[in-house]
């Protein structure tokens, strides 16, 4: 078995925390363990960590996952306009919501459909109209990450748009896996599959006008006072992804 260093990978999937672990003993010895992080429990943009899990997609490529479930919620409304309260995954969410303890929440179209569902609330807009070009499915990897282990940066995304690609053509195999897993009804759950799974990439290729979009974001939310150079922050080394 191979003696590996911890070292951190970063990726953001509406956020994703990754770091590399020791390898995994049994049938998928050798294998390095990647600790994935991610920003909330539940989401169709997070299943195919599950799914390349359950469709052997990872251990095709050479790498484990680890995964767990982060409490997110990072927000930039100007505080004069909105109060805003970090409250982690959806369950949360669900429970302030019916003590009244919050008026509304920003989160996954499956968490407000199954609400709807259960006459527990109401879906008042989604931003897909909104901003129909938008950098929202991005994977993040820390400098020294990618100069040092170019190979699982390069595994990591092969397993993840294999995975996608999965989800794609296996529209019942993704929807049975995604309701037992994340405890919502069906139809909440194939009403956000029909819309996210045509916005989700199979090669990771930027889109110009969403990276344009996404640099005048930092402006709009008051994080940085101009647009930044934009190739500074994005690499094109590893993509489009050939799968």
């Amino acid at each position: 078995m191979m003696n590996v260093r911890r070292v951190s990978l970063i990726a953001v999937v509406a956020a994703f925390v990754l770091s590399l672990g020791p390898p995994v003993s049994g049938n998928a010895a050798d294998l390095p363990v990647v600790r994935v992080g991610k920003s909330q429990a539940i989401g169709v943009p997070f299943m195919p960590l599950m799914i390349g899990d359950v469709a052997g997609i990872w251990e095709q490529v050479g790498i484990k996952l680890d995964v767990s479930a982060l409490r997110g919620d990072g927000q930039g409304w100007d505080p004069t306009a909105i109060t805003t309260v970090s409250l982690g995954d959806s369950k949360t969410q669900q429970a302030a919501l019916a003590t009244g303890e919050i008026d509304g929440v920003v989160s996954g179209s499956e968490f407000g459909y199954d609400l709807e569902e259960h006459n527990q609330g109401r879906m008042l807009v989604t931003f897909g109209p909104i901003v129909p070009q938008f950098l929202t499915q991005v994977i993040y990897a820390r400098n020294d990450f990618v100069a040092q282990h170019p190979e699982l940066v390069q595994k990591f995304l092969l397993g993840w748009y294999r995975s996608v690609i999965y989800m794609k053509t296996h529209r019942a195999q993704t929807l049975a896996l995604a309701v037992k897993a994340e405890g919502l009804g069906e139809n909440a759950m194939a009403r956000t599959y029909d819309t996210t799974i045509k916005v989700m990439s199979t090669d990771g290729a930027f889109k110009p006008e969403a990276v344009e979009r996404l640099g005048k974001s930092f402006v709009d939310l008051g994080i940085l006072p101009q647009v930044p150079d934009m190739n500074k922050l994005i690499t094109r080394r590893f993509v489009p992804v050939k799968t």
